[in-house]
């Protein structure tokens, strides 16, 4: 998937903003239109003792600064875990000239939470609820996506902050970049991802297709996780 995601790269035209697979925004950074509907489905799983993780997510544009999102999802670590995420997001700022774009957001455990600290989404903050700001930096070839959020409830390790930063190289066919998490609330806070995507305009809807491979190092051992994402988006 690399390498047709690099042949995609070098052979097409610029395109819109990219977006991370670890943190991503609630709903398109740079979108400006109501009525935008994506459905994501996301699965993960440890190299080191086979646990997986799936989510299904639903992204809607309500107006044109105004997103929700809902996820709902099951862990298999132990014992079955079903969680059910929610999420709202306000457009604070657009400057398509310059290719920057901002959003205010919300995210919030509705039920159940990544209480056992592991690697299957590591995107999931550690506190309970959490408020922060997302931003993107958008040229013809790259673009610098970021985040910084405080929480609170759920299980705090260090401190209720989580940032991260997203380095991508793509166009309209595909992406490849890394990212970079560090969330305080976990006991062990930095993650770091190799990322790429391939996408594909069919009519009124587009197909994307990513791979993550998430690394948590640490000093006892090295976790590694392999993530699939398949996003459809409909337009109004």
């Amino acid at each position: 998937m690399l390498t047709l995601a690099l042949w995609a790269l070098l052979t097409a035209h610029e395109g819109e903003m990219p977006e991370p697979i670890l943190v991503e925004s609630v709903t398109d950074l740079d979108a400006h239109e109501a009525g935008e509907l994506e459905l994501e489905l996301l699965t993960s799983t440890l190299t080191r003792d086979g646990a997986w993780s799936a989510r299904l997510e639903a992204e809607w544009r309500v107006t044109g600064r105004l997103g929700l999102m809902l996820e709902a999802g099951l862990d298999r670590l132990e014992n079955p875990d079903a969680q059910v995420r929610a999420g709202a997001s306000f457009a604070a700022y657009h400057d398509d000239v310059n290719g920057l774009h901002a959003q205010v957001l919300f995210l919030g455990v509705l039920n159940g939470g990544n209480e056992h600290d592991v690697l299957l989404d590591p995107a999931e903050p550690g506190t309970a609820f959490a408020l922060g700001v997302h931003g993107g930096w958008h040229q013809r070839w790259w673009t610098i996506r970021a985040e910084l959020t405080a929480g609170v409830g759920g299980h705090v390790s260090h401190l209720p902050v989580r940032a991260n930063v997203a380095l991508l190289a793509g166009n309209h066919l595909a992406f490849v970049g890394v990212e970079s998490l560090l969330d305080f609330a976990r006991f062990d806070p930095w993650t770091i991802a190799a990322e790429a995507e391939l996408r594909e305009e069919l009519g009124d809807f587009a197909v994307r297709l990513a791979l993550a491979v998430p690394f948590r190092p640490r000093t006892d051992k090295n976790e590694v996780a392999v993530m699939l994402r398949l996003l459809i988006g409909f337009d109004d």
